[in-house]
């Protein structure tokens, strides 16, 4: 099993709206979400719980990233030296970490696992001031960056350090700590001299960088774009921890949607579903088969109502359950719903469905239970 953490960096984010300065544009929400949770609940869709904030703000308006998702918080004061000082500190814990500007809005989840350390490029999806523009050699590695004002791809500012450069970048920060002045260009010149970091370039419209109220505007229009379409999301996801991801196969979720009827109909005699009827999956239907460790274990099948979303039907193998992974596959509907400023609601079809889904938090609403706001 992969084993991957995070570092998030907090540090002096400020957004202009209406000519006045808003401060911590992680704290700016994105379809009724803070942009840090966001991020948060990106990285533990893949598996990763390990997540460490640094950050030069009031520590009290973190306690609750701390409380809610086991973050461990680590503030500094407001200077670039300090920064590098806390990532020093906790440089045996680099291995396999992303490390993240927290003015990053993710549409995508762009977290993935790779055997080199890498970064990604876009470019700009409003005019930008002023940016660092990567520098890359013939096979693709960063060499250097420049300062510069024209609409050049730039750096996301998130990086991947693979455990294989480990001991070239605790080097690299044993070599550096004896500095008395230190600036963030200074420590990542000497970091890509030290490692091979690769570029990957991205789309606009799967990331991108909030500084302006023009790139916040844009990011709440990219995002509600993004999300209309379930297959974004879902299709490019994968759980290192779990193992599991998620496909498309109709012919496959119609097998599984009979085999969901014939346990109801066991259990249900006096009411059975008539599985001679064809089913038909309707336009505002996405079912999706679950992969685990390349075998199908069973499916979900999820419907995009006016204002909310509901799971419509979900089977899991016998042999799959009472693992967890079901409370897993819920976990991931939820972000997906959190991250999309949706409610979600769910069809339940008997007792013991309706004790599962209680236990994860939902409450009854007529015939449907209901998940409002809420990380599980």
């Amino acid at each position: 099993m992969i084993q991957m953490n995070a570092i998030i960096l907090s540090l002096n984010n400020n957004l202009i709206i209406n000519n006045d300065f808003q401060s911590d544009t992680h704290f700016f929400k994105i379809n009724n979400l803070f942009n840090i949770e966001r991020t948060i609940l990106m990285l533990n869709d893949v598996g990763i719980s390990d997540i460490t904030i640094i950050n030069n703000n009031y520590f009290a308006e973190y306690n609750y990233l701390q409380d809610k998702y086991s973050c461990t918080i680590i503030p500094i004061s407001n200077t670039n030296d300090s920064l590098f000082h806390a990532l020093y500190k906790i440089r045996e814990k680099i291995k396999d970490t992303f490390i993240i500007d927290s003015n990053i809005v993710f549409f995508q989840n762009l977290f993935k696992y790779e055997p080199f350390s890498y970064c990604y490029i876009t470019n700009n999806f409003s005019s930008r001031s002023f940016s660092y523009m990567p520098q890359i050699a013939q096979d693709n590695h960063i060499v250097g960056f420049e300062d510069s004002s024209e609409n050049k791809d730039y750096f996301l500012e998130m990086i991947f350090l693979s455990e294989k450069d480990f001991s070239n970048y605790q080097n690299f920060f044993y070599s550096i700590n004896t500095s008395s002045k230190i600036n963030r260009e200074y420590i990542f010149l000497n970091l890509i001299h030290n490692i091979h970091i690769y570029a990957q370039k991205i789309p606009y419209n799967v990331a991108g960088k909030i500084d302006t109220r023009n790139d916040y505007i844009q990011c709440l229009e990219v995002c509600q774009r993004y999300y209309f379409d379930f297959n974004n999301y879902f299709l490019n996801l994968y759980d290192y921890k779990n193992n599991f991801l998620f496909i498309q196969n109709e012919p496959l979720a119609i097998i599984y949607t009979q085999r969901l009827w014939k346990d109801y109909n066991a259990k249900h005699p006096d009411n059975p579903q008539y599985l001679d009827e064809p089913i038909i999956f309707s336009p505002n239907e996405f079912p999706f088969i679950i992969i685990t460790n390349g075998i199908d274990i069973g499916f979900i099948d999820l419907i995009q109502e006016c204002n909310y979303i509901r799971l419509k039907r979900m089977y899991i193998r016998k042999k799959y359950r009472n693992s967890g992974i079901g409370t897993q596959i819920i976990k991931k509907i939820n972000t997906f719903c959190l991250l999309s400023g949706n409610e979600l609601q769910v069809n339940v079809y008997d007792e013991a469905a309706a004790r599962f889904y209680v236990r994860l938090g939902f409450k009854h609403n007529f015939t449907n239970y209901l998940l409002k706001g809420s990380s599980l």
